[in-house]
């Protein structure tokens, strides 16, 4: 990204961060309004493998990369350890994410 300081996340997008040192790749899963106001957002692990649990979210052909979203992987990332947008999840990627995170956090 030319100004990750500038970058403003939306819940959805998919982005590859810096974090304890390693790049790794993410979801936001915050809300709009606090990414707008913070300059952090949450954000939930996109993992290579994984398995099914209710907490898992396999990412399907709708969306910008496969693998697996850990809805109770969550971290703190600041917008100037983004360095890049990836896309965004399909919509029903999406709510499947959402109903992972209430199992995580009820």
């Amino acid at each position: 990204m030319s100004s990750t300081a500038e970058y403003i996340p939306h819940r959805g997008d998919i982005i590859q961060a810096r974090t304890g040192g390693r790049k790794d790749v993410w979801v936001v899963v915050s809300n709009d309004i606090r990414n707008a106001e913070l300059d952090s957002f949450l954000a939930a692990r996109v993992l290579a493998a994984g398995g099914t649990s209710p907490t898992r979210v396999t990412t399907s052909a709708a969306d910008p990369l496969s693998g697996f979203i850990s809805a109770d992987h969550i971290v703190t990332i600041y917008r100037d350890e983004v360095d890049e947008k990836i896309g965004t999840l399909a919509p029903d990627t999406a709510s499947a994410l959402s109903r992972a995170l209430r199992v995580a956090m009820p």
